[in-house]
């Protein structure tokens, strides 16, 4: 109406580069569409050549020189139309497509300024809205599923302090009261960790996050981490190994923070794959950086699973975990001047890196 125009569509790239008809309003006696194929990739190459302040302009199809999509469009009385692209929309598997607002009419007739405008107006604000609906959708959605993973963390530590707590009252103990001490040791660190990864979150993206810098051996640094787990190892009949050069050059970096992401990813090491998984540790020096690799022998991570390991919250659901470990750790690796990635194949295992810069005094030392 606002365009007196006899045709509104809403058309789609398809894979094959052809634009296709998604929805389309009707005015008056006309008939629908008779292909849902108006433009192939070739066809709208040539329309391209009417595109001014990106959106295309043609007042009189007559103008057109491909006959066949001349033809289609006269027999479907659009004599003259305006195209508009909408912003690069999100669509599911993570494909962006860019949708295009097409307003036809049924007789040749100029296209004023006033209606460009207003045109691209009207659809601008149309994806603004979308997008924001989107992204309010996805929110909820990483919520919902944060908040499932982390009542499942939280029962599951709980659950087995439980269970200990019970056969510590029976009167009949058919174990060692040394294997229930330890059991509680283990699940008061998995709730601590759960805890702590949340405060650090909340913490970091307050800004409110502050590292204590200082002079560390990495290797002493891993050695007290492989401590720290070692009866998650055990219990797991987890090998862990560490092949590192003596003497390494020192880093200057949180010596607390880093212990908890090397913990974090030997737990996640253990945690997710099957008893008597192997892992190994490697520390070297390479320019000006140390070098930090965690590699296991055990399932490893599936391809659509890759992409979302860093993020604050996963998409999808976990079966173990809330997913703020990784992204902290990321985060505080970053912070401390490093680099964090890994590579992974189904069926063979996972190797987590990440470097920390070789601290100055080091090398004035090695200057002076």
């Amino acid at each position: 109406e606002a365009f007196n125009v006899n045709r509104a569509i809403h058309l789609q790239v398809n894979e094959d580069g052809c634009f296709m008809v998604i929805y389309e309003a009707l005015k008056g006696n006309i008939d629908k569409l008779e292909s849902k194929k108006i433009f192939t990739f070739e066809t709208f190459s040539e329309i391209v050549s009417y595109m001014e302040n990106g959106i295309v302009v043609v007042n009189n199809i007559e103008t057109l020189k491909n006959t066949e999509l001349k033809d289609f469009l006269a027999n479907n009385k659009i004599m003259a139309f305006m195209l508009y692209p909408l912003r690069e929309l999100p669509r599911s598997g993570g494909k962006r497509i860019t949708d295009r607002i097409m307003m036809s009419s049924d007789i040749p007739r100029v296209w004023d300024r006033d209606e460009i405008e207003n045109l691209k107006i009207i659809v601008g604000t149309i994806a603004v809205i979308y997008t924001d609906m989107l992204r309010k959708i996805e929110i909820k959605n990483m919520q919902e599923t944060f908040l499932a993973s982390l009542v499942h963390d939280l029962r599951s530590p709980l659950t087995g302090d439980q269970k200990a707590l019970e056969a510590l009252k029976s009167k009949d103990l058919d174990t060692d009261i040394e294997f229930y001490l330890n059991e509680f040791y283990k699940t008061n660190q998995e709730l601590l960790n759960i805890v702590n990864n949340l405060l650090g979150v909340y913490s970091l993206e307050l800004g409110h996050y502050t590292l204590k810098k200082e002079l560390s051996n990495i290797n002493k640094i891993i050695n007290n981490a492989i401590d720290s787990i070692k009866y998650l190892a055990e219990d797991n009949e987890t090998e862990i190994s560490l092949n590192a050069r003596e003497h390494l050059p020192q880093v200057k970096v949180d010596a607390e923070e880093i212990k908890r992401i090397v913990v974090n990813l030997l737990n996640n090491a253990i945690k997710h794959n099957p008893k008597g998984t192997k892992i190994d540790i490697t520390v070297k020096q390479l320019n000006g950086d140390v070098v930090v690799s965690i590699s296991d022998n055990g399932l490893g991570i599936a391809e659509a699973e890759k992409e979302k390991i860093f993020k604050r919250h996963p998409i999808g659901k976990r079966k173990v975990g809330t997913g703020l470990g990784l992204y902290l750790s990321k985060q505080i690796i970053e912070l401390q001047g490093g680099k964090m990635w890994f590579t992974s194949k189904k069926g063979k295992g996972t190797t987590f890196y990440f470097t920390l810069p070789i601290a100055k005094e080091n090398i004035l030392a090695d200057t002076a």
